[in-house]
């Protein structure tokens, strides 16, 4: 992760480098509604500490679990979100910098149901929008290019059929009617991604039935195009999107829910076509998937809830993956997501059990490398970067702005000094500046 130089003078120290050895802590649980389903990672009050939002299936409602900033969470509080509730995203649907929720729930007629956050932690009472039937899916995205947040539910409607459901948000917290497209055979989980480089957002489709991942083509209108259905492991069950070798094109990677399981990766092609899948193998019946640079190398990789607990493939050049690591995650795990919950800049996992007391476990990495140290030197105004020696094979790397990322060597030397490299720069006139070791 990167550390932080501003015109402001602070000192902070973050995680840098490339992790020797990934570890995550011990499964800690906190107690939510019965079988919770999906979780939503955001901070809901503000504070700028990550909180919970577990989707809870048998109990029909929402439980929020304030973060404390150190890896352990405040007594859940519920609220109703809808009739057996199946996915759970958060975003700012009125533009008031509070985050929301919507919540897909699995009736039929199909229904998503938003709940705008008070900013505090709170939210106020449902409103639901219809979808296709059972929808098991919702994900956030701007169709339309308005920068108003906008939903897509996937419906499995039956064993030869699905849809995707498109609700264009107001702006205000409240949606247009929905537009229904194709959308494979059971359509179980759906992602965003600009796969043909237009910057307009796609869809990934994961279809169980049949063993496919559907590619939908934004018009940047909230239009969607069927363009392709792509083979990938039989009874696909969840869908990311990344760029796992690093060409500048989306790739799309699929769980499939089988004895033995795997995880299948489209590589993208830049034009909305994809490569024939690579499949990774896994434990049997491999579920819930997530993307994050979890050992800080650079790298994309992939975390799936599998029979073993989590089954976690660690990415390299050329978009290659190791053999599957695997951690225990307590009983009956069934969804995960990623998110910083310590504040140590590390992503750490969060993971919904389904089939237990209703819990959410919390599992923090215990990743262990160089770490990059930021300090005022109020006597002559200078700000000193510093790492320990020999970090053999590190390379300091900045950038100005994290979300365009284009990281760069620095053109500062640095100087060896009490067993560590530096490098001092003035503390006033600075442009922002992001910090990380990499081992190129």
């Amino acid at each position: 992760m990167a550390a932080s130089l501003a015109s402001l003078v602070f000192s902070v120290a973050g995680w840098a480098g490339d992790c020797p050895s990934l570890k995550f802590s011990a499964p800690d649980k906190f107690p939510v509604g019965a079988s919770p389903i999906s979780i939503a990672v955001a901070d809901f009050n503000g504070d700028g500490k990550l909180d919970l939002a577990a989707a809870n299936q048998f109990s029909d409602d929402i439980s929020i679990l304030l973060g404390n900033g150190n890896g352990t969470f405040l007594a859940a509080s519920n609220y109703p979100g809808g009739a057996y509730p199946t996915s759970i995203a958060a975003g700012d649907f009125n533009d008031d910098m509070n985050v929301d929720l919507a919540v897909a729930n699995s009736t039929d007629p199909g229904t998503v149901s938003v709940l705008l956050g008070n900013g505090n932690g709170t939210f106020q009472a449902v409103v639901a929008y219809e979808t296709g039937p059972t929808p098991g899916s919702v994900v956030i995205g701007d169709f339309n290019r308005d920068n108003k947040p906008d939903l897509a539910v996937a419906n499995y409607i039956n064993a030869t059929s699905g849809t995707v459901s498109v609700l264009t948000g107001k702006g205000d917290g409240t949606f247009h009617t929905r537009t229904n497209y194709g959308g494979g055979r059971y359509p179980e989980s759906l992602a965003v991604g600009d796969f043909n480089g237009d910057n307009n957002p796609d869809l990934a489709v994961a279809n169980n039935i049949g063993g496919t991942a559907t590619v939908l083509l934004g018009n940047g209108k909230a239009a969607f195009q069927l363009f392709d259905s792509f083979p990938v492991g039989p009874d696909a069950e969840s869908v990311t999107v990344g760029d796992f070798n690093k060409d500048g094109h989306a790739d799309i990677a699929v769980v499939n829910d089988t004895e033995p399981g795997s995880i299948s990766i489209l590589y993208g092609l830049g034009d909305g076509d994809f490569r024939p899948a690579t499949n990774h193998a896994t434990a049997i019946y491999p579920l819930s998937l997530e993307t994050a640079d979890y050992n800080e190398d650079g790298f994309l990789d992939l975390a799936a809830i599998d029979d073993s607990g989590i089954c976690m493939l660690l990415g390299g050049s050329n978009g290659q993956f190791q053999a599957a690591m695997n951690f225990n995650a307590g009983l009956s795990p069934f969804s995960l997501a990623t998110g910083d919950f310590n504040g140590d800049a590390r992503p750490d996992l969060s993971v919904a059990n389904y089939m237990t007391d209703g819990s959410v476990s919390v599992m923090l990495n215990m990743c262990a490398g160089p770490r990059l140290e930021i300090a005022h030197v109020p006597a002559n105004s200078t700000v000193m970067i510093s790492w320990p020696a020999p970090s053999t094979g590190f390379v300091l790397q900045s950038c100005s702005d994290l979300g365009i990322g284009n990281w760069q060597p620095v053109t500062e030397m640095p100087t060896s000094a009490d067993g560590r490299w530096t490098v001092v720069l003035p503390a006033s006139g600075q442009p922002p500046r992001f910090f990380r070791l990499r081992m190129p």
